[in-house]
Formats: C-alpha cells, sequence, structure tokens
C-alpha cells in the first residue's frame, strides 16, 4: 500500500488546516480551513482531490469549503453538514462509528472540541489517525478512543504548555469572583464549542444571569435536536434546562450588571462581543478571553481593558503524551503548534516528523 502525506498548511501556529493524505490511488483532504478572522485561504486545492474531511465548524477547518468544487464529496458529522449548506456533495458519518468510503474503512469519533467535531482513523496498513482539533479534558464533548495507528497528525496547538484545566477553572472562579460584583462580564467564545462547556459550568458557580447572541441559544437548539453531537452522558439534559434560562441578548444590546455575556466571536472579528466593544457607551464591565485571542484582543489586554486565562480546548503537552502512547504510533506529525523549534521531542516514544511532506523512509523515490 502507498501512503504519503502533504501538510497544506496546518504547521504553524493557528494555521488553517488543509492536508493531503495519498492512499495508493486515491487523494484525501483533511479539512479545508480560512485563516481566523478572515475569509483567506492561503493554501491551493489540488486538482485530483477524491473526497474531503471535515472535523468540526470552526473558521480554520471549515472556511475553505467555498473553494471546493461541487462534484468533490465532503464527509462529515450530521452537525457539522448544517454549516455545510452552500455544498451539494455531503455525506454524513457517524459521530462514533466505521463507514466503507472509496475502499477505505473509516473510523470516526468524537474529538471532545466542538459540537459534531470529528477525528478520523484511516484503516490502512498499521493505519492513520486525524484528529482535527481535540481535548481530553471536556466535562461536555466526549472523546472517544481511537483504535492504534502507525502515524499520527495531532493538534498541538498548546506547544509544551502543560496546565491541566482543573487548575484553569480554578484561576478562572478566582478572576470572576473578584469581578461578579463590580458590573457585567463578556467572554468571547465560539458558539459551537466554549461557549456551552463554559455556560454549564457557570450556571453552577455563579448566580449572575448567563446571555447569550442569538447564534449561541441557537447552537444550543442545533445540540439538542441531534441524534449524536458528541455530548457526554447527561450533558443534553443540562442543555435542555440552560436553553430556559438563559437571556438572549436583542438588538438594544442592553445588559445588567449582574449579566455574565457568551458571545462571539473569540477573536472579535465580529459579532456581538465586537459589537460590545465598539460601542462607545458599553455597559461590559470587563471582558475574559478564555481562548485564542486576535490583534485587538492582545491589546485590550495590553491596556487592562481585558483579562486572559486559558480554559483547555486543546491538549496539553501531556494529553498528547497519552494519545501517542494509547495509539502506539510510531510517527508522529504535530500540526498548529506555536513553535515548532521548541518541540519536546525526547517526551515522545516515536518518530516525530515537522516538515510538510511524509512518505515511508522505505517507500521509493
Amino acid at each position: 500500500m502507498s501512503i504519503s502525506i502533504e501538510v497544506l498548511s496546518g504547521l504553524s501556529p493557528k494555521a488553517p488546516a488543509a492536508i493531503i493524505l495519498n492512499i495508493d490511488e486515491k487523494r484525501f483532504l483533511l479539512d479545508a480551513g480560512a485563516c481566523i478572522g478572515t475569509t483567506e485561504v492561503p493554501w491551493s486545492l489540488p486538482s485530483d482531490v477524491d473526497a474531503v474531511f471535515i472535523s468540526h465548524d470552526h473558521q480554520d477547518h471549515i472556511g475553505g469549503v467555498k473553494q471546493l468544487p461541487s462534484h468533490i464529496p465532503i464527509y462529515c458529522s450530521a452537525f457539522v453538514s448544517t454549516k455545510l449548506s452552500s455544498h451539494d456533495n455531503i455525506h454524513i458519518l457517524p459521530v462514533n462509528g466505521c463507514t466503507e468510503i472509496m475502499g477505505i474503512q473509516v473510523y470516526t469519533g468524537s474529538n471532545g472540541h466542538a459540537l459534531g467535531g470529528l477525528w478520523f482513523h484511516f484503516a490502512t496498513d498499521g493505519g492513520i489517525f486525524y484528529s482535527g482539533d481535540y481535548c481530553l479534558e471536556s466535562d461536555t464533548y466526549r472523546f472517544d478512543l481511537p483504535p492504534p495507528a502507525d502515524i499520527a497528525l495531532l493538534d498541538m496547538s498548546y506547544g509544551n504548555y502543560d496546565v491541566p484545566l482543573s487548575r484553569q477553572k480554578v484561576q478562572l472562579v478566582e478572576a470572576l469572583l473578584k469581578l461578579e460584583h463590580k458590573g457585567s462580564m463578556l467572554l468571547p467564545v465560539p458558539a459551537s464549542g466554549r461557549s456551552i462547556e463554559l455556560a454549564l459550568w457557570l450556571v453552577e458557580w455563579f448566580s449572575s444571569q448567563i446571555c447569550f447572541d442569538q447564534n449561541g441559544l441557537q447552537h444550543i437548539r442545533e445540540a439538542l435536536m441531534q441524534k449524536d453531537a458528541g455530548l457526554k452522558s447527561g450533558i443534553k439534559n443540562r442543555l435542555s434546562v440552560l436553553s430556559q434560562s438563559v437571556r438572549v441578548i436583542d438588538n438594544t444590546y442592553n445588559i445588567r450588571p449582574t449579566d455574565i455575556v457568551l458571545a462571539g466571536s473569540p477573536d472579535l472579528d465580529g459579532g456581538l462581543a465586537k459589537k460590545f466593544i465598539d460601542m462607545k457607551n458599553s455597559s461590559v464591565h470587563k471582558i475574559i478571553f478564555t481562548g485564542h485571542m486576535g490583534v485587538l484582543a492582545k491589546e485590550l489586554c495590553q491596556q487592562e481593558l481585558a483579562y486572559f486565562t486559558r480554559w483547555n480546548v486543546h491538549p496539553t503537552l501531556s494529553d498528547t503524551v497519552t494519545l501517542t502512547q494509547h495509539l502506539q504510533c510510531q510517527t508522529l506529525i504535530p500540526l498548529f503548534h506555536p513553535d515548532l523549534l521548541s518541540l519536546q521531542t525526547q517526551v515522545f516514544k516515536c518518530n516525530v516528523h515537522t516538515s510538510p511532506y511524509w512518505k515511508p523512509s522505505y517507500a521509493s523515490n
């Protein structure tokens, strides 16, 4: 069996995901992302792609779908398919299952990162695993353990960062308690991922009114409608209760001093969060970022108009080591790493490959 991998985009920090997987005569595109905060697609689509596999619906994994010709089939979860209405050739994959695609057994599982998020395992000789974005620590989204794989393309968005979510929760509680009685708070978050997880956690810790923009509430309702959106057991019941208790921010943009507002987008390129920041007389008291920050977000933190307290939605270094050991992989290809030069290769019991092109060492040139 002939196998090779070409990372069109995705080796550098927060670069859009676009990876070509060649298996014999088949060419698969793993994700089709655009740059966060823009519509730029910094990679070119090869002319002979046979199928596209989309891991989840965030911009850096899905934003380039618009450049895909309609004849190329796209494989994704039922939830993600609702975000691809402009494409006519969509095939639904189970969130946890196995599907034969073009003669290859493709296993899928929940990636613990977002609604309907999938990892992919291609059952070649030895196996090839692509994680997309993933998280092992989520209380909301489950991570389904994959089969072993000789080759693993893994999300390493946090690089060598190794602080567990449990400690981050303590830090976030401390930050919120200091601000709770001083006025309203805004947490810019993506609607299909961290937004739901944070909301479920906040209602257990704080008496403040949890508020969403309309997009955030719509994602909760869509999650409740899905047979399987990758949620852990019991989460649907909690989401149903949450959907009845949250307040939706309307076009008047009025918020109260006791409100905690969860709104997108996380890097402030648009949406309700950006609207509040642009308003000269915004009633938002403090802004707390918990994930990726664009230029404006970083400027606000530098001016002490906002705070940053991370909430893990990607793997820590320890989680990456754990997953490579579970996969028993021989080759690790780290993706989305903030600084490949600092990669601690010595902690992995496998070969670490950091260049854009990979093929087995025994393959002929």
